[in-house]
């Protein structure tokens, strides 16, 4: 009997505290739990007001919603750098609302007070960060300007094959922006690609480019625009455009999204809507359109890829180091090389690649360069230690 006592205890608590803990924690937090979301808590106050349509109930029930809309901007504001925040605000505001059901893990009223028909509630709560990250890039937005992403933009005039100089021009500020590292096409390249606008390029095309130039993303298309129609003195319609536009990944080769689109003057504006106008309104659109996809893909492709730190040790001149960075470079894991700080007979060099050091140190040190060879002399986790040793040639 005593044991059977014991066991009905036990149950009893357990229960119990399966029904507490419902009412503290929110289904959310189970899906959250399941995948894995980091969350921040914060504390905030918010504010509700009683009407003459409503009751003193439907006012704590405000405040409370008031609150944790502030919890989600909080945890935002912890997400993206001020700077990046305040260049996308509208974007980055509507994101943190289209998400802020999700978002919200949990929450505790803590306190709440009144005065007059004002209701104002402390509450606690438990934010996603990883939702709301995800919500920032699929808004074609970078959480920071630490490893901004390269994007060259080859957008041509569909007049002439030349480039669509307004368009890339309002693509490159949009980008910028939006976290990108934007480079324009030369007009050597542009006249090169001119005839195929990368519409043929081959996929091996692209990987080189992003190795010669330094970038992430390739845009590519063409850009139209249309005279007025005149019937007599007057203009029946303004400028109007399209584009046809897509982004390739370098990493790859292949296409990341595209879009084809109209490009309208605003009503008020018909009659001063002119080509450049109307390129420049192409290449915000674009950017728009074509951002959340490089986002997200150069958010998964750092997933894939580490940074590792390499010291490089017996640094004879600078050309020599010029030589080290291309072979390092041409190595199949490798994805982009920085050289971050020189000393007089060592540099320290960051390289961005797939797999383990390990790995990589096993590249680098089969390294067989014109007058010098590589060896390794030191690897630990995510730093290396190599030395460029002269063959005598």
């Amino acid at each position: 009997m005593k044991n059977r006592c014991v066991v009905s205890v036990s149950w009893l608590v357990a229960v119990c505290g399966m029904a507490v803990a419902g009412l503290f924690f929110s289904p959310a937090l189970a899906r959250s739990a399941a995948g894995g979301d980091t969350a921040v808590t914060v504390n905030v106050v918010g504010t509700g007001v009683e009407t003459q349509d409503t009751d003193a109930a439907a006012a704590k029930r405000e405040a409370i919603d008031n609150g944790l809309s502030l919890a989600v901007d909080e945890v935002m504001r912890r997400v993206v750098t001020q700077e990046i925040l305040a260049a996308n605000f509208a974007d980055l505001d509507a994101a943190a609302r289209a998400v802020e059901g999700q978002a919200i893990l949990t929450y505790q009223v803590l306190a709440d007070a009144r005065r007059e028909d004002v209701c104002r509630v402390l509450v606690r709560a438990s934010v996603s960060t990883d939702q709301l990250r995800r919500q920032v890039l699929r808004a074609g937005v970078l959480p920071d300007r630490e490893n901004m992403p390269g994007v060259m933009l080859l957008l041509l005039d569909a007049d002439n094959d030349g480039p669509a100089v307004a368009a890339n021009q309002a693509m490159t500020d949009s980008l910028l922006k939006r976290g990108f590292r934007p480079v324009a096409g030369s007009e050597s390249l542009l006249a090169g690609e001119s005839g195929q606008a990368g519409a043929d390029m081959a996929p091996a095309r692209f990987v080189s480019l992003g190795r010669e130039m330094g970038v992430d993303f390739v845009v590519t298309g063409h850009v139209a625009a249309t005279p007025p129609v005149r019937t007599g003195r007057e203009s029946k319609t303004g400028w109007q455009g399209t584009i046809n536009a897509r982004v390739v990944s370098t990493d790859t080769g292949r296409e990341v999204f595209s879009l084809a689109t109209e490009v309208m003057p605003p009503d008020e504006e018909t009659l001063f809507f002119d080509k450049a106008m109307v390129q420049a309104a192409a290449g915000a659109r674009a950017a728009a359109g074509l951002s959340p996809a490089m986002a997200v893909a150069w958010d998964r492709q750092q997933v894939q890829t580490r940074s590792f730190d390499v010291t490089v040790r017996g640094v004879g001149y600078l050309a020599q180091l010029g030589s080290f960075r291309s072979a390092v470079e041409s190595l199949a894991p490798v994805k982009r090389v920085q050289i971050r700080e020189m000393k007089i007979d060592e540099a320290l060099v960051v390289v961005q690649a797939m797999g383990g050091a390990e790995a990589l140190a096993g590249a680098i040190g089969a390294i067989r360069a014109d007058g010098f060879y590589v060896q390794v002399l030191d690897v630990v986790e995510n730093r290396m230690t190599v030395e460029i040793i002269s063959d005598g040639h």
